[in-house]
């Protein structure tokens, strides 16, 4: 049987390993959410720039 001071430093350990995995989920999320937005960003200014070249070679 465990001590309750072995049960109590168990159950510390779990808490901080449970912080520890919702910390890192956390900056998971964030860098996926940048990589998002990055990518959107990126495909917003392409096809800004392809309207303004086929706006251009039809007005010529």
């Amino acid at each position: 049987m465990k001590s309750r001071n072995e049960k109590s430093v168990n159950a510390c350990r779990t808490r901080k390993d449970a912080r520890a995995r919702t910390n890192q989920e956390r900056q998971d999320q964030e860098e996926y959410g940048r990589d998002i937005s990055e990518q959107r960003e990126n495909s917003t200014r392409s096809r800004i720039k392809n309207k303004r070249g086929a706006s251009r070679k039809s007005h010529r």
